[in-house]
Formats: structure tokens, C-alpha cells, sequence
């Protein structure tokens, strides 16, 4: 036992540390030993504790780990069994902390992990796995004040209704580092990551939710009041909804990024005045902000996108008593409107934004609208249609279904122009991948491939030539087929050529092929109109090699079909072109 005034081990008053032995006396005891001494700490050296019972901790520190690594996907500390149905694991409070810990709720009981009850607890370190609520400053009003609080590097697993949630605090709490992260499937979409109701000088900074219903939540206390403070680098992805404020006095907002499946920020809060600076927010059902009510809002240098549908307004500012949009990216895509004001807006500016129409599989359609708003808004984007961005030419195309392949230790890729696949990526193009098993790469010399389509008419300085030229060359060589990447190097272009008995030539009817995109070039239509053809044949994948014959009097075009073991269909955002 320690002859230090103040210290004391859990282990030298009983504590087993074995996992199965009820050890919560000895706790208790230990949290208890030099009442009245301030500073105390409790030591909690390595094993695995089983607790029966709520602990109560005041003015004392219950020490696991002393220090280490990020406790979220390992962990070498003390391990905390809640075993009971209790409302409360630990209650914390005035000067209390708690540090180092796995804690484990091995029972389905609605409890609290960490209630915070009064000034200045400090909980850092912590690993919480499966608790109905992580940490709640469940108070109330003014009879209890647990601000000054600190909660950092936390990381919660599959939380079962809140992760965190924090009100009362009546001076500047400090949140930061903290994860709520549902790994389980079958409890995604249930929960609320973090809380804030009424909070004064709220600092919170670099959380993450991962799975939940909604990320982030300011609510209105029972005393009538909600929020006040800022959230820094704030995250979500796999969410619901990213962020809902019903009610908040000032909240700045700055930095982080928000995947979502339905809407970003969604805005009730007629009292509000919110500021939001840079960001990112991407969403694939709707808006990106969305505004019921608020009293002022100010966006600047924030970048939204669209994911999987096109059909909804990016930002859509219905009840903004007054606002500024000004130095924003807005991804418009093909239909749906950019920003949309509604008259419930009394005065706003809008400027200095970029709204950018880009759609892979319709890059000439007709620009949607850029920004709808009355009278009551003025700036030089008010009214304005957003710009196309150009289509990336064909050999940047292959370049970077290339170097993909290369990436990811492939044989070679190649551009379909076919639907993409992965409607979670921004402004995508199709491509397909051969798989190293069922293909190798070889680099000719130009001239040979050139001599193999002389007389053809189809000159080898274009795509088609480069094609047909390489399919028969592969042809010629015993495979099943080939096509180029279009990289040449000292006078040699590669090629990248499918094992024989891996794939197939096959006549088709140009009449059983689809019409595709009018707006497409003849070698990017082709190639879009063989890869939906081959899909709607058998599940396929396929490429032309630009050979056509006549047969009964129709145009035949030729293809180069294969299974999606040989190859699996991608995507490759803008961004990577």
C-alpha cells in the first residue's frame, strides 16, 4: 500500500482485476480513503474490473493508463465491466476526473456511462463501448453547474441513443477529440452522436459521428434557453442528417466535412444568429442547408455537393431573417436549383460564389437554375446560372483510369462512359479494370501496330486506329483480345492484353445499340454504347476494337466481351482526372 498521502490502489484494498470477481467494494473504498484531501487519486493498474454498482466521485481522480496511444482501435489500459442496470456508471462531481479507461456495458439497461453534475469534471482517455447514453450533463437548472468541464479523446461504439450530451454549463465547456462511431449495421440510424442545449461559451472541436440518425443536435433547455459558442472542425460521415439546430442564441461554425444520405445543416431557430465558415458538405437526398427559420445567417468559403440525386435545391434559405452567401462552391449538377431564397427572407446579399453544372453522363445539358431570390436580395450572383465545367478530354481520361490501375495493382483500365457505378463519388466518370490474373500489359513499337491497319482506311494517329490496331495485334499474339492505354513512351504505345479463353469477339447489330449521349464524340459513343450493350446482355463487361463488317445488308460493329471476373466496373471522380 502507498504511504503517500492521497494515493492509494484499488488493488491494495481488495480489487481482483480478474473479470469475474464483483470488485466494486474496493472501489468504493479507495474513492473514499482520504476524504477531505485534495488531489487525491486512485490507481486502477491493467486488468479487467467488474462493477456492480454506481460510483460517485468527488474531487478525486480514478487513474487507468496513465498515458498512451488514441484508445479507439486498441487498447492496453484497465478494462471497467458495467454490470448493473443502475441509471449512472459514474457520477462525477465538482473536481472530479476520470482517465484511461475501456468501459464495457455488458447489460442492455438505458444508463448513463458519465453523469456530470458539478464544476470543472475532467474526462479524457476513455474507450465506451455499447452505452445507452456516453456522457450527459443531466442537471438542472441552476441548482447544479458543471462547467469548465473537459472532455477530450474519447472514442464511443455503437452508442444505442446518445453519445454525448451536454447542458447547464454556465462557463465555457472545452469538448474535443470525441468519436461516436456505429460500426454495427443493425443499429445505424438510431441515435444522436452530440447534444447541446443550454450552453455558455461552448468550445467544441474536432468531433466525428460515424452511423447515427443526426450528428449533432442544439436543443432547447428547460429553462428556455439553447447555445451559445462555436464548433471547430466538426465532422460527419454515414449520417442521416449532419447537423439540426432548433434553437441556439450565437453558434459559429468553421471547417469539418458532413457525409450524408439526406440533408447537411437543417435550421430551426427563429432567435439564431449563426455564422458558417468553410467546410464541406455533401449530400445525397437533399439540401445541403436547409433554413425553417433563423434570425441572421452569415456562409462563407463553403463547399457543397451533390451525391446520388440531382433533384433537390443545394441551399435552401426559406426562413432566413436576413443572410450573406458569399465565396461558396456549389456543385449544381444537372436539375435542382443552386440556392434558393424564399420570401420570408427580409434582406440578403449573395456574392462571389461559384456554381458549377457538372453531370458525366449528360455534359450538355441545359444549365439548371443557378439562384432563385426576390427583391429582397441583392450581389452580383443574384439571378445567375451556373457555368458548365468542361468535359475532360479523352486521353486525360485514360491517363487516369491508367494511373488508377497502376494504384491499385491492376493490369490496365479503360473509360466506358457507361452509368457510374459509385453514386457516393462527386462528378464520376465509368471506367472498367482488368484484373492482373486475366491480363498482362506489353509496349509495341508504333510503326508495327501502324502496319496492321494499313489499307483499313482508319489512320493510326486516331483513337480508333490505336484500338483496332492493338486488338489484332493481341489477336495475332494468342490472346483473347487488347486495347491501348494510349500512353506511349519512346516511339512504343501500351497495350494491355486479356489471356486467351478470357474473352470474346462478337458482331453486333448497330441497330441493338443503344442511341447513348448525342453530346458525346464518335469514340467516346462508341465505347458507351458497347459497355450498355454488354451490360444488358448477360451482365457483361466489353470494349470496341472499331472493326465493322456488313452482314445481310446491316452494319455490324465489333466488341470485345468479357465476365466481371476479368474485370469490375469504377468510378474516378473529377477531382482525380
Amino acid at each position: 500500500m502507498s504511504t503517500v498521502p492521497g494515493l492509494i490502489s484499488v488493488r491494495d484494498i481488495g480489487a481482483k482485476g480478474d473479470g469475474a470477481s464483483d470488485d466494486t467494494a474496493a472501489f468504493q473504498a479507495a474513492l473514499h480513503a482520504f476524504s477531505g484531501l485534495k488531489g487525491r487519486t486512485v490507481i486502477v493498474p491493467p486488468g479487467t474490473y467488474k462493477l456492480t454498482a454506481t460510483l460517485h466521485l468527488e474531487d478525486v481522480l480514478l487513474l487507468g493508463q496513465s498515458a498512451g496511444g488514441w484508445p479507439a482501435d486498441s487498447n492496453s489500459g484497465p478494462v471497467l465491466v458495467i454490470a448493473h442496470d443502475e441509471p449512472e456508471a459514474f457520477v462525477l462531481g465538482a473536481g472530479a476526473s476520470v482517465h484511461g479507461f475501456e468501459i464495457d456495458h455488458v447489460t442492455d439497461a438505458q444508463s448513463t456511462t458519465l453523469k456530470l453534475t458539478r464544476t470543472g469534471p475532467s474526462v479524457t482517455n476513455l474507450k465506451i463501448h455499447k452505452p445507452w447514453i456516453g456522457i450527459a450533463c443531466d442537471t438542472k437548472p441552476l441548482e447544479h453547474n458543471p462547467g469548465r468541464l473537459h472532455v477530450a479523446n474519447v472514442f464511443m461504439i455503437n452508442v444505442r441513443h446518445v453519445g454525448l450530451d451536454v447542458q447547464y454549463t454556465y462557463d465555457v465547456p472545452t469538448i474535443e477529440n470525441v468519436e461516436v462511431w456505429i460500426s454495427v449495421e443493425n443499429l445505424r440510424y438510431q441515435q444522436t452522436a452530440f447534444k447541446f442545449g443550454h450552453n455558455d461559451g461552448l468550445r467544441a472541436s474536432n468531433l466525428f459521428a460515424f452511423g447515427c440518425a443526426c450528428g449533432y443536435d442544439f436543443y432547447t433547455s428547460e429553462d428556455g434557453f439553447g447555445c451559445w459558442g462555436a464548433l471547430e472542425s466538426c465532422s460527419t460521415d454515414l449520417t442521416e442528417k449532419a447537423m439540426h439546430v432548433r434553437d441556439a442564441s450565437y453558434l459559429a461554425i468553421s471547417g469539418g466535412w458532413h457525409l450524408v444520405h439526406h440533408r447537411g445543416l437543417v435550421i430551426d431557430a427563429p432567435r439564431a444568429r449563426i455564422s458558417i465558415n468553410g467546410g464541406v458538405i455533401s449530400t445525397n437526398n437533399g439540401p445541403a442547408i436547409e433554413v425553417e427559420a433563423v434570425r441572421q445567417l452569415s456562409v462563407t468559403g463553403l463547399t457543397c455537393r451533390r451525391g446520388q440525386h440531382n433533384d433537390f435545391t443545394l441551399m435552401d434559405l426559406r426562413g432566413a431573417g436576413a443572410l450573406s452567401i458569399s465565396g461558396c462552391n456549389l456543385d449544381v449538377r444537372a436539375v435542382g436549383a443552386g440556392i434558393r431564397v424564399g420570401q420570408g427572407v427580409r434582406q440578403g446579399v449573395i456574392t462571389g460564389n461559384v456554381l458549377t453544372l457538372f453531370n458525366p453522363r449528360a455534359p450538355g445539358a441545359q444549365p439548371p437554375v443557378g439562384i432563385e431570390a426576390g427583391p429582397a436580395v441583392t450581389g452580383a450572383n443574384a439571378g445567375t446560372e451556373p457555368v458548365d465545367q468542361p468535359q475532360p478530354s479523352l486521353p486525360d481520361l485514360f491517363n487516369a483510369a491508367r494511373q488508377y490501375a497502376v494504384r491499385y495493382q491492376r493490369s490496365g483500365a479503360y473509360p466506358s462512359y457507361g452509368d457510374v457505378t459509385d453514386n457516393d463519388r462527386m462528378a464520376s466518370f465509368g471506367i472498367i479494370l482488368i484484373e492482373k490474373a486475366f491480363a498482362e500489359a506489353h509496349r509495341i513499337p508504333e510503326a508495327d501496330l501502324e502496319a496492321l491497319i494499313q489499307g483499313t482506311g482508319v489512320g493510326f494517329d486516331t483513337v480508333e486506329g490505336k484500338f483496332m490496331s492493338s486488338n489484332r495485334w493481341a489477336v495475332a499474339q494468342g490472346f483473347a483480345g487488347g486495347f491501348p492505354t494510349l500512353h506511349t513512351e519512346d516511339g512504343e504505345l501500351e497495350l494491355v492484353c486479356i489471356a486467351a479463353g478470357m474473352a470474346h469477339h462478337q458482331d453486333v447489330d448497330s441497330a441493338e445499340l443503344a442511341p447513348g449521349d448525342g453530346s458525346l464524340g464518335a469514340v467516346e459513343l462508341r465505347m458507351q454504347q458497347v459497355d450498355l450493350w454488354a451490360r444488358e446482355n448477360g451482365g457483361r463487361l466489353g470494349f470496341p476494337n472499331f472493326e465493322q463488317v456488313m452482314i445481310d445488308g446491316r452494319i455490324h460493329y465489333g466488341a470485345v466481351l468479357f465476365g466481371e471476373d476479368v474485370g469490375t466496373r469504377g468510378s474516378l471522380a473529377v477531382e482525380e482526372i
